[in-house]
């Protein structure tokens, strides 16, 4: 990847075992990335979504009163499309439009996992973006971009 490049990773909601402790390493990763790589103009994003897929299509096949409770609970009272409600905001990340933002997580699933009461990934920062304790201030060793 060079300057002007993106990394757009994809997490999921769901909370249990060991697939939450390899999200939590996703979301420490986008916002790590976001640190390091910012300085060569690389943004990092995290995208949680709810969106009816090939494989989420199969898994309320075999589970239904899943998908059912997950939505009704869901404020949007739908799943996302794949295509319209997550390729466009997705899409949007990798324009200039977009070019301030970086190390950090996109939630694009209708509000779903606060509306099951599950806790979000992570308290909310005061600013989202990838500095988490205020001003970023490169360690020595990194040189920033020209």
């Amino acid at each position: 990847m060079g300057s002007g490049a993106q990394m757009i990773n994809e997490g999921m909601n769901y909370r249990f075992g060991p697939y939450l402790i390899a999200k939590y390493a996703m979301l420490a990763l986008t916002r790590q990335a976001g640190v390091e790589w910012g300085v060569n103009g690389i943004r990092t994003f995290l995208v949680t979504p709810s969106a009816w897929t090939p494989m989420s299509q199969e898994g309320h096949a075999r589970h239904p009163e899943v998908f059912d409770r997950l939505i009704k609970t869901t404020p949007l009272g739908r799943m996302g499309d794949a295509e319209t409600d997550l390729g466009g905001p997705i899409c949007w990340l990798c324009t200039k439009e977009a070019g301030y933002m970086t190390g950090t997580t996109i939630q694009l699933d209708g509000t779903n996992v606060h509306a099951l009461g599950a806790p979000s990934a992570l308290p909310p920062l005061r600013s989202r973006s990838c500095c988490l304790n205020g001003p970023f201030v490169a360690p020595p060793h990194v040189q920033r971009a020209a």
